[in-house]
């Protein structure tokens, strides 16, 4: 398990992270009741650390949460969490993690940094909130050019601030409305675009159903299925 682990820290040390995630999982799905938690922390915090290079945030969150458990004092743990929520859009949680561990590290330049970025996403986090509150109105009046339009300024704007989470809610709203439209064709990318980006469940599968009508409508139906697999 060491010699893994070392290979493991090869790929970081050369910035492949996927390389290096797929190796931290396979020894912690490997781990026993005799491996040693110091094994185990360190393989959790490598692997969310390459989690975050991989803009992966959501996994990262169960990961570090279990190093928590195990070590409520490991104040590295609590700031790369912090980061994650924050990444993810889960600004609250963000919040309380971020000034726990600048409580416990007051000079750590890290945790001030991300501290600063949280200002700047709680006020882009009205904002984006007022854009898509503007574009939801337009579609239900049925101005679908103006919807485009609102949406598109949205998009812009999550894609500044790295809202991952809004980018695909807003792809799929998007195909959504193409769909409505029947500009099938320009709907399948949007639709597309949104599955890859999007982590809420129940509207990946609202988005998946739009994609697969959308191969259904354009007589595709071998692709209508391979999206209906993919669920």
């Amino acid at each position: 398990m060491e010699a893994l682990r070392n290979k493991a820290q090869i790929h970081m040390e050369k910035g492949e992270f996927a390389q290096g995630c797929v190796i931290y999982k396979d020894l912690l799905q490997g781990a026993g009741a005799d491996t040693p938690a110091g094994f185990i922390e360190s393989c959790r915090m490598n692997l969310s650390i390459a989690l975050i290079k991989l803009d992966r945030n959501l996994e990262v969150i169960p990961v570090l949460s279990e190093v928590l458990t195990a070590n409520p004092k490991l104040v590295k743990a609590l700031h790369f969490r912090g980061h994650a929520f924050m990444s993810a859009g889960f600004l609250e949680e963000a919040e309380k993690d971020l000034k726990a561990a600048k409580t416990a590290l007051p000079d750590d330049e890290g945790v001030d940094g991300d501290l600063a970025a949280l200002e700047v996403a709680k006020v882009a986090d009205v904002h984006l909130k007022a854009l898509m509150a503007k574009a939801n109105e337009t579609f239900q009046a049925g101005d679908l050019q103006e919807t485009i339009k609102n949406f598109t300024t949205a998009l812009a704007e999550a894609e500044k601030v790295k809202r991952r989470d809004v980018c695909g809610a807003i792809y799929g709203s998007l195909g959504m409305v193409y769909f409505k439209d029947e500009k099938f064709r320009e709907a399948i990318p949007h639709f597309v675009k949104a599955l890859q980006d999007l982590p809420n469940p129940e509207r990946r599968i609202e988005f998946l159903e739009g994609l697969a009508a959308c191969h259904t409508s354009l007589g595709e139906g071998e692709m209508c299925i391979k999206a209906l697999e993919s669920a």
